[in-house]
């Protein structure tokens, strides 16, 4: 969906979110021959990597597997 992605990357670049709140984020891809190989590529590619372009890690607990991205200051940095 262009539109909501669109959206989003607009968000993502305002500092929108004062916090983002998910698993810590990867931006390698699967194979094909992987199950949800697909699914893991679009949500790295149209999400992940927008997130990391505009937002940095502040916290990670690896325990309940979730991390928290904080808006990046200066020019963005992306992956």
């Amino acid at each position: 969906n262009e539109a909501y992605l669109d959206i989003l990357a607009n968000d993502l670049k305002q500092h929108r979110f004062a916090a983002i709140v998910v698993d810590e984020l990867q931006t390698s891809m699967a194979g094909d021959e992987e199950s949800m190989g697909a699914e893991n590529n679009a949500w790295t590619r149209y999400v992940a990597k927008r997130i990391l372009c505009n937002y940095r890690q502040d916290a990670l607990f690896p325990a309940d597997r979730i991390a928290i991205y904080v808006p990046q200051e200066g020019p963005p940095q992306c992956p």
